[in-house]
């Protein structure tokens, strides 16, 4: 059962390139900061920063996750993830958020929020940056 779960992954990992989805919302740096906020004692609540490691490792919202959906070891993760929870989104400006949102919804996560300004709105914003370590 899991290699079937496994062998689904890899075909959306391979076929996914844009988010055609409809069950997800849009937030700037100021709807993640208010939604973070809301959420900080949700224990079914996630943030997963979908840039290449190397950047997540240079700084990351506070409490995120690393999740590279170009990369299938690491997209494996989501097989192992609640679906029910309720997850922030993000890259660098959009371009890797729309394949891991594309994933996700297809494999059955349904309270998905996508920071459409990426690392860089957040930044600019002016929020909190963690690092590994922190």
């Amino acid at each position: 059962m899991n290699k079937i779960k496994i062998i689904y992954l890899l075909l959306l990992f391979l076929t996914a390139t844009s988010a055609n989805c409809q069950n997800y919302k849009i937030v700037n740096a100021a709807g993640a900061h208010k939604l973070i906020k809301d959420n900080h004692s949700n224990d079914n609540f996630y943030i997963i920063d979908s840039r290449p490691i190397s950047h997540y490792e240079k700084g990351h919202i506070p409490g995120a996750i690393h999740i590279d959906p170009f990369n299938e070891a690491s997209a494996k993760k989501l097989l192992e993830m609640d679906k029910e929870a309720t997850y922030l989104i993000h890259c660098r400006t959009r371009n890797r958020v729309f394949r891991l949102l594309r994933i996700m919804t297809q494999i059955g996560f349904s309270d998905i929020t996508v920071l459409t300004e990426g690392w860089v709105g957040w930044v600019n914003a002016g929020y909190d940056v963690a690092y590994p370590g922190d």
